[in-house]
């Protein structure tokens, strides 16, 4: 089938649907926003997250991703569930039993068998069942043995053998689950205890106030690394995080910079940094530190802004807050940072509550004229390109030909001022002949270039007309495009003319061949086919296409797989060495990523805000070379990279229904008989209404916060809807009223690149009848414990 690329108008877009396509498919492109950036700069987008002024204004102590995907945000203020869409606070009240023992949250864990623990700053350590949305409470008792030795909770680790390890304010302590017991470990003296890194070998290292200190794996006391005036001891004796860089090496922050500590030689190599004129004199605390997946590593500056630091380059950056700037951080007070399960950086500030750091690499790259620089493009505006047998690029401009030589990086360029014979500076096409002769196609006809030794010699060919585009079929012929269309056979040496009609008197931007010989003539007035005896073919879909559109046609393709949607002006398509197709258009460059192997086809738009140097380029100025690399001219230059290194968002979304409501009204969990909800609608299989209960409303979210606004969501209830309903980004789904019977409500969703989680999940609602169309008793308690979700 075919890709056919025009410019039409937007009342046109749903006139095509009546239209018998059997091969030719006009495609119209979706729109997306993804943030991309060039190779050796990384695209980076500070978002603020805005939930109520409880998080806002919030200092953010610790941020935790369940293995769900729910994002768990640990304030002064209480805890925070957060979807990506809304909110959910969890704080202490006096008089509910099960609340949470403190606002002050400094730590967050989930440990192997998915339970959630809480650390707070002086209420204890809580374990909270999700299910019932219960915490149960963890305090200090001077009465009683083998319970925790301090209320102030500051790190939650668990080893291999599933024994929890809290790190306090006075000391180590182990918990076993099932024997719910704490037991304190003696033989350390530090007793702050902020971070807890398990390493391979199962050995202990303790972030302390008094210094790094190392257990083995049974818990022996073999070193305690204090800070000296030795330059290779650690750079200061409060600890605050461990991270591990290799098998070899430990990065510790402490609050005076950072160190890499080597196991081996058990030495330390201090970083220190200063954030405003980047000399090693502000010795700043550094409270955290991630990895990126790119191997960066960010740290968390107590006052000096977030650090980025790639050690294989030794290359430092920093992020700081600047007052009426958009897209920076926003606030120098770094408190906590977290990876989540997309690579997304979370950024938890002191006082200015969460933000998120959107980034991606991509290796877009461009070349372009620069005017002091002679070894560059003769002009920015670029028309064509063309790789010879010799593998040199040919950029056809403007102001005449650049020609790049890959093996010494130089580039000639041909104007009429140097070479006369050249016939106009304004370069439109380029053909490689069956002689390795090129031709050139002008403003004013056409020239051939020959290689003599190395020297390339320019002749004047006979054909003084402005040509736009170059093409040779499979019999050797030449067909010329301009204002009008000519065919030069070369086996005869003669030029054969079209005669004027009302599409062939427009300008001719493209041609293409079909497997099956079928000439196709894009123009600035509709399409032309031609078979292969060089006679226009009639065809009624042509027809339809050129009567509906009336339009410029600029590029076509011939896909191998499936067809797609496409951008309202696309000027060339190129399908690469994975059959992925990207197109350049008048908003920038997009791909149609197609799955074989689950009949999916995937689009992703880039623009100036992913890193592209122009969202605008031209007509005919596209080209794969052979290595696969991909070039599209602008007005602006030439962008070219290898398509390979361009990633697409492949994160599923994991999908969750987060709430239930009757008559608009959210249902409390309780086990309450007259309350459908036993435990939350997240772990919830089975939903038994009575016949009452007829006016349901479900909200549901997708766990990819990457760009999340872009997320989309399908619903279909089985009894009522024969088809998914897809509703974009709306996230709920209503019926009212609801019949007694059985039905399944079925949930899936995207991500903001169009990838879809297909299992995505479900709900079965069973509707009972009333009383007086029952035949036999329910028994509700046996309905309510189908089972819970895992």
């Amino acid at each position: 089938m075919f890709f056919i690329c025009l410019n039409f108008q937007k009342k046109n877009l749903f006139e095509i649907k009546n239209l018998k396509m059997k091969k030719i498919i006009i495609l119209y492109f979706l729109i997306f926003y993804v943030f991309f950036a060039h190779s050796q700069e990384c695209q980076k987008k500070f978002k603020k997250i805005l939930g109520n002024k409880n998080l806002s204004e919030s200092v953010i102590f610790s941020i935790y991703q369940d293995k769900m995907g729910f994002l768990w945000i640990g304030t002064q203020n209480g805890l925070c569930k957060y979807d990506g869409y809304n909110f959910t606070f969890y704080k202490t009240y006096k008089k509910k039993e099960n609340s949470i023992s403190g606002n002050s949250i400094i730590c967050i864990f989930e440990d192997s068998e998915n339970k959630m623990w809480v650390g707070t700053e002086n209420n204890g350590l809580n374990y909270f069942d999700r299910k019932k949305e219960k915490f149960y409470h963890f305090k200090k008792n001077e009465n009683k043995k083998n319970n925790i030795s301090s209320n102030s909770i500051l790190s939650i680790k668990e080893d291999n053998n599933g024994i929890i390890w809290i790190g306090t304010r006075n000391g180590l302590n182990s918990f076993n689950k099932h024997q719910k017991k704490f037991s304190k470990l003696t033989n350390i003296k530090a007793k702050s205890i902020r971070d807890i890194f398990i390493d391979e070998e199962e050995n202990f290292w303790l972030a302390t106030e008094k210094g790094l200190i190392f257990l083995n794996k049974e818990k022996n006391l073999k070193k305690n690394y204090n800070s000296t005036e030795d330059t290779t001891s650690i750079s200061n004796n409060i600890v605050n995080k461990i991270f591990p860089i290799n098998e070899e090496k430990l990065l510790i922050t402490t609050n005076i910079g950072f160190n890499i500590f080597n196991k081996k030689t058990e030495k330390f190599e201090r970083h220190y940094y200063d954030f405003n004129n980047y000399r090693d004199s502000i010795k700043s605390e550094i409270v955290d530190v991630i990895k990126d997946l790119y191997g960066n590593f960010w740290l968390a500056s107590f006052g000096g802004g977030l650090i980025k630091w790639n050690i294989e380059k030794n290359y430092k950056e920093v992020f700081n807050f600047q007052p009426n700037k958009n897209n920076v951080i926003s606030k120098n007070h770094i408190s906590s940072l977290f990876l989540d399960k997309s690579g997304l950086i979370w950024i938890g500030t002191y006082g200015d509550g969460l933000s998120k750091l959107e980034i991606e690499e991509t290796k877009f790259q461009k070349t372009e004229h620069l005017k002091e620089e002679k070894n560059s493009l003769i002009s920015n505006e670029v028309y064509a390109i063309f790789q010879d047998h010799e593998d040199n690029i040919w950029y056809g401009t403007e102001k005449g030909i650049s020609i790049f030589y890959e093996k010494d990086k130089r580039y000639i360029n041909i104007n009429t001022k140097n070479n006369k014979n050249l016939k106009d500076n304004s370069i439109y096409s380029f053909l490689l002949d069956d002689e390795k002769n090129i031709i050139v196609a002008t403003a004013s006809g056409l020239n051939k270039i020959k290689f003599k030794n190395g020297i390339a010699e320019i002749e004047n060919l006979e054909i003084d007309e402005e040509a736009y585009f170059l093409f040779q079929d499979n019999k050797k012929n030449i067909w010329i495009a301009g204002n009008g269309l000519s065919i030069f056979d070369k086996k005869n040496q003669k030029l054969k003319f079209f005669e004027d009609n009302e599409i062939l008197s427009q300008q001719i931007n493209y041609i293409f061949q079909s497997k099956n010989e079928d000439i196709f003539v894009a123009t600035e007035k509709g399409l032309l086919v031609f078979d292969k005896n060089q006679e226009i073919k009639d065809l009624n879909i042509i027809s339809e296409i050129n009567k509906k559109f009336q339009n410029a046609i600029y590029c076509i393709y011939e896909d191998k797989n499936k067809d797609g949607i496409s951008d309202n002006v696309i000027y060339g398509i190129i399908e690469d060495d994975e059959n992925n197709l990207w197109i350049s258009t008048n908003n920038g460059i997009s791909i149609i990523k197609y799955s074989n192997r689950k009949n999916e086809i995937h689009f992703k738009n880039f623009n100036t805000k992913n890193g592209l140097h122009t969202k605008s380029f031209n007509i005919g100025a596209f080209y794969k070379n052979k290595n696969g690399l991909v070039f599209f001219g602008s007005n602006k230059g030439v962008l070219f990279f290898n398509p390979k290194n361009i990633k697409i968002n492949n994160f599923i979304p994991p999908v969750f229904i987060t709430d239930f409501e009757l008559f608009f009204e959210k249902v409390e969990i309780s086990d309450n008989e007259e309350t459908p909800l036993n435990e939350h609608i997240n772990y919830t299989n089975n939903l038994v209404l009575n016949h009452k209960q007829n006016n349901i409303l479900f909200r549901f979210s997708a766990l990819s916060f990457y760009n999340n606004e872009k997320n989309q969501f399908a619903y279909k209830m089985e009894g009522i809807d024969e088809d998914w309903i897809y509703v974009k980004n709306k996230r709920e789904a209503s019926y009212r009223p609801l019949g007694h019977g059985t039905y399944k409500f079925l949930l899936k969703a995207s991500n903001s690149d169009g990838i879809w989680n297909e299992k995505g999940t479900y709900i079965d609602i069973f509707v009972s009848p009333p009383w007086y169309l029952r035949t036999c008793a329910i028994n509700r308690t046996n309905r309510r414990s189908y089972g819970a979700k895992t």
